[in-house]
């Protein structure tokens, strides 16, 4: 029996999923839970053999980065992230990096789900092919790791002068960077970039929170 966790917040998907995998041959349902602050104590009582996440969890952390908890200390639990955002490609990779089996699309069918399920419960993957190809065409991040390192203050609200400050630069230099980051990435202000670099993979949302 392959039990599963659902980590999503949206009642429809919940109920549809459940009622459709515990008709499944071999599947059950274990837990479900609503939030990003619930998937680790669930998951640590209920021991799921697959997890699937939503990438858009209420929280302070995403699904991804749930996930990358989930598999530092459950290593039995497979993990299968879920979308339902359109343009999701460069998740694709983070969620690889976090050590994801598996990435789908919410619209996928059912059949689509019960067999990722099953295939990353023997150890495989299980990820959108369509995903798959437009996420290895994105290619890595064309910023410096000095740019990165601004464009991350610059997701954290942060203007040039705090910058300049907090990172010891002169303010010429910064806005320098700013520049040259807003080029690469083709955008017209600051915060259309960090949407952009988000969007392909490039910039974390765990970046964005102060330790």
């Amino acid at each position: 029996m392959i039990s599963i966790m659902i980590a999503d917040d949206h009642a429809l998907v919940v109920s549809g999923l459940t009622a459709l995998l515990d008709a499944e041959h071999g599947m059950s349902v274990a837990v479900v839970v609503t939030s990003a602050e619930e998937v680790m104590p669930a998951a640590r009582e209920t021991r799921p053999d697959v997890a699937l996440l939503d990438i858009q969890l209420p929280g302070e952390k995403d699904g991804i980065e749930i996930t990358a908890e989930l598999r530092a200390e459950l290593h039995r639990t497979q993990v299968v992230v879920m979308t339902g955002v359109t343009g999701a490609a460069g998740q694709v990779r983070r969620a690889q990096r976090a050590g994801a089996a598996g990435f789908l699309a919410k619209t996928a069918p059912i059949a689509t789900f019960v067999a990722a399920i099953r295939k990353v419960a023997q150890g495989g993957s299980a990820y959108d092919p369509v995903l798959l190809t437009a996420a290895a065409a994105l290619g890595p991040s064309p910023l410096t790791p000095r740019e990165h390192q601004i464009l991350v203050e610059l997701a954290r609200g942060a203007d040039t002068k705090r910058i300049a400050r907090s990172m010891g630069l002169a303010l010429g230099t910064v806005r320098n960077h700013q520049t040259a980051l807003l080029a690469k990435l083709g955008m017209a202000t600051p915060l259309a970039a960090v949407r952009a670099a988000s969007a392909n993979g490039w910039l974390n949302p765990g970046q964005w929170v102060q330790s």
